[in-house]
């Protein structure tokens, strides 16, 4: 219960640091996304004053020529190169800031096509002014009369103001609604937050109580564990009484044991005739001293070999008698055999086996060898 508890105050506050990042992360989104749109405006803004400055410094230009037609002044004829100038200049800015959008750009292709004709126009005037005098350049200037290209410029330069117009509402929309998506979801997690906040509250509230209540009941559970240690504790001492005796007769037995066992040894030992104590699956684990001294082997060279590899019989070949009356539980005697030497030809020895029991199994064999 205190996992499951601990478990779901775990995930509550996870979640309420999921939203606040959510939130966060919306919130620097909206940030880059209004410094964008902050920056898009400006340009628009800007492109919308280049549009207008190239209309302005055209009329001025225009002005300028006319009055240097009629004057013939140094200072109209500075005035309209310095208005043309502007307009070129304007023209470029306009050029460089639309690169990025494939149908204002086509606008302003089409403005710098009138404009240069209006250019070339200008050039005219003047080197037909300082060619052939006033009354050549008055009347190409009447001529331009009927030139519809200032007219088509002014259109083209509305048209432009126009869209960036249009450009400039839809972002204003856009930044609305971005707006409104903003608030909603302050509002939306900032509402959950609570609601997280409350339930974690009621959560802490909820296992307090039952870590009070687990308190109660371990108080409880102690004082009887505490008499049900008393009463163990008192057959425990009995117990170990028991043991203690127990502990000194299995000593006892077992130094019994111990004395049988040597005297055992003692007996194997004090006999003369070569003895192979051999386990049921034909392997030597015991012999005694003449056994030692008839292979010329050490003890623990003998321990552990196949019986069959130190004594050899002359039945047939994979036979061996030994082991079978072992295995039938009877006696064997009179087997003739050849008994394996460290050094030397093997000795000749009669053979007689007696099966070794533990309540009525056989466990192994005894083997005794004589020479002959």
């Amino acid at each position: 219960m205190k996992d499951n508890i601990e478990q779901r105050m775990m995930a509550l506050f996870g979640t309420v640091a999921a939203l606040l990042i959510l939130v966060a992360a919306i919130a620097l989104k909206n940030v880059r996304e209004a410094e964008m749109s902050s920056d898009w405006v400006n340009h628009t803004h800007a492109v919308i004053l280049e549009t207008v400055a190239i209309e302005a410094s055209l009329q001025t230009a225009e002005a300028a020529l006319r009055n240097y037609v009629l004057s013939s002044d140094a200072r109209d004829q500075a005035a309209y190169r310095e208005a043309f100038s502007d307009m070129v200049e304007h023209l470029e800015v306009a050029k460089a800031m639309t690169k990025g959008d494939a149908r204002q750009q086509e606008r302003v292709t089409e403005l710098e096509s009138l404009v240069s004709k209006r250019v070339e126009f200008s050039r005219k005037v003047v080197t037909a002014l300082q060619e052939q005098g006033f009354d050549a350049a008055k009347q190409l200037v009447g001529s331009d009369a009927a030139d519809q290209t200032l007219g088509e410029i002014k259109r083209l330069v509305n048209k432009m103001k126009d869209e960036e117009a249009e450009l400039l509402q839809q972002r204003d929309r856009e930044d609305f609604l971005q707006a409104q998506s903003t608030r909603w979801t302050v509002y939306v997690a900032a509402a959950l937050n609570v609601a997280l906040i409350g339930l974690l509250f009621w959560l802490i509230r909820d296992d307090l109580k039952a870590r009070r209540q687990a308190a109660d009941a371990m108080r409880m559970a102690n004082e009887q564990l505490e008499e049900k240690v008393t009463a163990r504790t008192e057959e425990l001492i009995k117990v170990n009484d028991t043991l203690v005796l127990e502990n000194l007769e299995r000593k006892w037995s077992q130094s019994i044991l111990e004395r049988q066992f040597r005297h055992f040894e003692q007996i194997l030992h004090s006999i003369g005739d070569t003895i192979f104590v051999i386990s049921k699956t034909g392997r030597i684990i015991r012999v005694n001293s003449p056994a030692v001294k008839l292979t010329g082997f050490k003890v623990n060279d003998l321990i552990g070999e196949p019986f069959s590899s130190v004594l050899r019989t002359d039945e047939a070949a994979g036979t061996d008698p030994f082991v079978t009356a072992m295995k039938e539980g009877r006696d064997l005697s009179g087997v003739s055999a050849s008994v394996l030497v460290r050094e030397g030809q093997p000795v000749k020895v009669m053979a007689r086996a007696f099966p070794v029991r533990d309540n009525d199994r056989v466990v192994g064999s005894v083997v005794v060898c004589t020479m002959t």
